[in-house]
């Protein structure tokens, strides 16, 4: 019988691309049997081409946003 791992990724990038896609699968397996936590910047949004990881993580994984908040003006 293994226990639960608590998992903390953390991903710095705002961007979806290979990086990222590859995160939220495997952070998704993973929290079918462990708790995971992700670690994100505070604005995870490509300003580029629009891209944000936060809509394919799964609702078992736990967010958590850090940086400054920017303020628009």
């Amino acid at each position: 019988m293994t226990s639960r791992l608590r998992i903390l990724h953390c991903l710095s990038t705002r961007e979806f691309a290979g990086t990222e896609r590859h995160l939220a699968e495997l952070s998704a397996i993973q929290a079918r049997s462990h708790d995971v936590t992700l670690l994100l910047e505070r604005n995870t949004v490509d300003p580029l081409t629009g891209g944000d990881i936060s809509g394919f993580l799964c609702p078992q994984v736990k967010v958590v946003r850090a940086g400054r908040a920017v303020q628009k003006s």
